[in-house]
C-alpha cells in the first residue's frame, strides 16, 4: 500500500505505525517538500556516516537519539498531519531508514520484537546487510533484526535511561578521545593511545593520536579503574598507573582472540572494581569482539 504522493515525486510511501507515519523511499534533497495539507516531511540533514574500508553498518547511538526524539516530537508539532521520513533510493538508505523506525519503536513505544517485525515483514523491501571492514567478500553479515535484537536488550536493561547524550557525542569526535561506554558504569571502549612525551595528543596527516595521559580526566569522570592492551605496547603503562589506574595486557594478533585471552577478559570484566577501559591499535576489531563476547 502506498501513500499519495506529491505530484513532482518519484518516490514510494510506506505506511507503518497504523498510517500514522510514512517512510518515503527515492527522496531527493531538491524536490522534496517540507509540509502540505496531509503529510509533514522531515529527513535526517546532519547524520552522515564514515567507514574504514568495506565496511557498513548501523546508526550509532547519537543517530539513533536524535531520530527517535525528532520523530517523538513531529508527532507532537504536527498532530493533524501524517509524518512522512524520507531517505534516498540506495538500498543501504533504505535499511537504515526501516532500521531507525524500528528503533523508534522499540524505545519510545516500548514494542516488542515481534510486532516491529510484523510492521515491515510484508513490505518485501530489499535490504542490506551490514558487515565489517575487511576487504573483499565478508564471511559474516549482520540484519537489520539483529540490531533490533540489541536496542531491545539495552532498552530492557535500562541503559538508554543511563546515557549522556551530550557526552557520548563529545566522546565520539575522533579529536576528542574516540571513546565510548558500551555498558553504562561498566565497560568503556577506546582507540590505543601512544606515548608522545610531554604532549596529550599530535595531529598527523589528518589523524589524532592520544597519549595516556589525554584519558586520565575522561576516565575519572567515568569511574574506570582498570586499562586492558590488547595490542602491542605503544606506550609505557606507568602513564597510566601515575594516575591511579591499573595496567593489564592481554596481547594477541589481529585476528580471533585465543581462548586464554577470552577467558582472562571476561575474568577481569567480573572482578574489577569500577569500570574497565579495554583498547587495541584502532578500538574496533579486537576491542569489538572481546566486549561482544563479554555482553
Amino acid at each position: 500500500m502506498n501513500g499519495r504522493l506529491p505530484t513532482q515525486w518519484t518516490a514510494r510511501m510506506i505506511p507503518v505505525l497504523s498510517n500514522s507515519v510514512y517512510l518515503a523511499t527515492k527522496y531527493k534533497p531538491s524536490n522534496c517538500p517540507e509540509q502540505d495539507d496531509e503529510f509533514h516531511y522531515f529527513f535526517l540533514k546532519e547524520e552522515k556516516q564514515n567507514f574504514f574500508c568495506e565496511d557498513y553498518g548501523p546508526y550509532g547511538l547519537a543517530a539513533i537519539y536524535e531520530f527517535t526524539n525528532t520523530l517523538n516530537q513531529k508527532f507532537c508539532d504536527f498532530s493533524n498531519h501524517k509524518i512522512v521520513f524520507c531517505v534516498e533510493e540506495q538500498e543501504r538508505d533504505v535499511t537504515n531508514g526501516i532500521f531507525l523506525l524500528g528503533c523508534y519503536m522499540i524505545i519510545m513505544r516500548n514494542m516488542n520484537l515481534e510486532d516491529v517485525f510484523r510492521e515491515f515483514h510484508a513490505l518485501k523491501l530489499p535490504l542490506s546487510t551490514y558487515r565489517d571492514a575487511a576487504l573483499g567478500e565478508a564471511d559474516f553479515s549482520l540484519e537489520v533484526v539483529d540490531c533490533w535484537e540489541g536496542v531491545y536488550k539495552a532498552k530492557k536493561l535500562g541503559w538508554f535511561d543511563e546515557v549522556d547524550i551530550e557526552e557520548y557525542k563529545h566522546y565520539d569526535n575522533p579529536l576528542e578521545g574516540d571513546l565510548h561506554f558500551i555498558i553504562p558504569g561498566k565497560l568503556v571502549a577506546f582507540r590505543g593511545p601512544k606515548t608522545l612525551g610531554q604532549r596529550a595528543y599530535e595531529d598527523r596527516a589528518g589523524q589524532r593520536t592520544f597519549a595516556p595521559v589525554f584519558y586520565a580526566e575522561p576516565f575519572e569522570d567515568m569511574s574506570v579503574q582498570t586499562v586492558v592492551r590488547l595490542n602491542e605496547r605503544e606506550y609505557h603503562d606507568a602513564e597510566f598507573e601515575d594516575h591511579g589506574l591499573r595496567c593489564v595486557s592481554l596481547e594477541f594478533e589481529d585476528s580471533i582472540p585465543p581462548p586464554d585471552v577470552v577467558i582472562a577478559f571476561l575474568q577481569i570484566m567480573r572482578s574489577a572494581k569500577g569500570a574497565v577501559a579495554v583498547h587495541c591499535r584502532s578500538g574496533l576489531g579486537r576491542t569489538g569482539t572481546l566486549c561482544a563476547l563479554h555482553l
